[in-house]
């Protein structure tokens, strides 16, 4: 079984894979293409909260912001695993997923 993590990195792919520790693009993975967009547009969102150049600042603004990428996220997690189906476990963060988790 491919054990897959979801988890979002400043200028990297949020994927990562656990067996051979390597990065994955959505489109690596067999995903409709709306998915990978919305895999796509979650980790330019969080790309969007670093400040490189004043790096204290990085981070969301406001709490609620945070919450509704974490929720986002564990979303699209729930998507892969929908879309990827048995021979996958989806991680999202340190958690398995299981569709109908709660952030």
């Amino acid at each position: 079984m491919k054990k897959i993590k979801l988890d979002a990195e400043y200028e990297y792919y949020a994927l990562w894979d656990l067996e051979e520790a390597e990065y994955l693009e959505g489109s690596d993975l067999p995903l409709t293409q709306s998915l990978v967009d919305r895999l796509s547009k979650w980790q330019a969102d969080y790309d969007a909260t670093l400040d490189l150049e004043e790096p204290y600042n990085t981070g969301f603004k406001t709490i609620e912001a945070r919450k509704v990428f974490e929720q986002e996220g564990l979303e699209i997690a729930e998507q892969i695993q929908s879309e990827l189906g048995d021979g996958y476990e989806i991680y999202y963060r340190n958690e398995r997923v299981k569709i109908g988790m709660k952030v």
